[in-house]
């Protein structure tokens, strides 16, 4: 984004060096967001498993504090529908 806005341009940059077609899905999917509203483009991007660490490093404080069970799941073990809304650095968190 440093060098161009321009999505489409973005986007097959980005493409063209993933080879995993559902990484290229949701490639096109977070660029055009990211262009539109470059605040929501994460200062520091974690693996989602050093993320889930640094989740799971704290979830005894949460138990603690809302007094219920917490478990924390990478978006491709999950069914649930809201896992698809996960962005790096934005958890999606579902109470149930």
């Amino acid at each position: 984004m440093e060098e161009s806005r321009n999505v489409c341009k973005i986007i097959k940059s980005l493409v063209e060096k993933e080879k995993d077609k559902e990484k290229s899905k949701l490639i096109a999917n977070l660029v055009p967001r990211f262009v539109k509203n470059p605040d929501k483009v994460p200062i520091v991007v974690l693996s989602q498993f050093d993320e889930k660490k640094a989740l799971n490093s704290c979830i005894a404080e949460l138990e603690k504090e809302f007094k219920t069970k917490f478990e924390i799941m990478l978006e491709k073990d999950s069914k649930h529908d809201k896992a698809q809304n996960a962005m790096p650095g934005k958890p999606a968190i579902i109470f149930e």
